[in-house]
């Protein structure tokens, strides 16, 4: 887009006065604002343009979440490349590794809000200095850790800002089902999605290789289901 500078004023039609352009624009506004609440709440499909890019996703109320101290062994290196939405590539001092976000699974890229994830992540992580809390090694030989930057715990933020959801089977965290919870009350990321798009990863990965069982309705979820499962 168009960059201007903060004192200038954007182009308006002849003839029309500063406060007649404002009382246009508001009207616009509210009447695109009420068409799209009616769209969003019709139950009709929404089309991949209607979606919102991962940037005008609002920041999660109540600041970043702090790294916490483990017994885990720390790396440190720099993000050369953001596979997914929760997976990474760090140069350690080692050499090269991949790194999977633990207690979290975000949409795959060929999911309704898989490019968008990714596309976040790289905005938040490209190029930058990240510590990793290791937890483990999956069957992939990816390292699976909490990822840290500047002290901010990213796997939360994900949760948090509706990139991913808490991958009930790995997590032993119970914050992350109320950060999820959160979220999802807040029709923020993916939970903005109607329900019928909104697959659990882990489920939509076993139905693309063909392994019959369908889809859970994580419509009525709350935190104490989340955390049971």
């Amino acid at each position: 887009g168009e960059m201007r500078l903060a004192d200038e004023e954007p182009s308006r039609p002849s003839g029309v006065s500063s406060l007649g352009w404002l009382a246009i624009l508001v009207a616009i506004v509210g009447v695109g604002g009420a068409g799209l609440w009616w769209y969003r709440n019709s139950g009709l499909p929404v089309p991949v343009g209607a979606v919102p890019p991962a940037a005008t996703v609002r920041d999660a109320p109540g600041g970043p979440v702090a790294m916490v101290e483990s017994d885990n062994p720390v790396l440190v290196g720099r993000v050369t490349r953001v596979l997914d939405g929760d997976t990474i590539e760090v140069a350690l001092s080692s050499g090269p590794i991949r790194v999977r976000f633990g207690s979290v699974d975000a949409p795959e890229k060929n999911q309704p809000w898989g490019r968008e994830a990714r596309a976040a992540l790289t905005r938040k992580l490209g190029d930058r200095e990240v510590e990793l809390d290791v937890v483990s090694q999956d069957q992939y030989d990816r390292l699976v850790a909490v990822v840290g930057l500047d002290d901010e715990n990213v796997n939360a933020w994900l949760v948090q800002q509706g990139y991913a959801w808490a991958y009930r089977e790995y997590t032993k965290d119970k914050n992350y089902c109320a950060w999820e919870a959160e979220a999802r009350t807040a029709h923020r990321g993916l939970w903005a999605l109607p329900a019928a798009q909104r697959h659990a990863p882990w489920e939509f990965r076993s139905a693309q290789r063909g392994r019959a069982g369908g889809f859970t309705n994580y419509s009525n979820e709350t935190v104490a289901l989340c955390i049971a499962a």
